[in-house]
């Protein structure tokens, strides 16, 4: 049961949630940048609004790969949590958890 409340509480913090948040935020400053880029160059104008996110694609690939990472712990964690939760309810109801007391 201790081990259950332990991974509930990693659960609640969310990292998945923040690492999320803030790939979204990168997306949206790289495609600001890119806007604007775009907007004041005067010939090549795709070209320049690439050059000119080049480093916010970097960012945004490292916080994209946070997120994935981040969210296959949320999902593993919760799997685990299940499966702990199912052998409690099964050794509750076998009597096997009060076995050895």
């Amino acid at each position: 049961m201790a081990r259950i409340e332990t991974l509930s509480k990693m659960l609640v913090l969310k990292l998945s949630a923040e690492f999320s948040e803030r790939y979204k935020h990168v997306y949206a400053s790289r495609k600001q940048v890119h806007a604007v880029a775009y907007i004041a160059a005067v010939k090549k104008k795709a070209a320049q609004a690439e050059l000119a996110v080049i480093d916010l694609r970097k960012e945004e690939a490292e916080a994209y790969g946070n997120m994935k990472r981040w969210g296959n712990v949320f999902e593993s964690t919760k799997e685990e949590i299940n499966a702990l939760k199912y052998r409690v309810r099964i050794s509750l109801e076998d009597g096997s958890s009060r076995r050895g007391s």
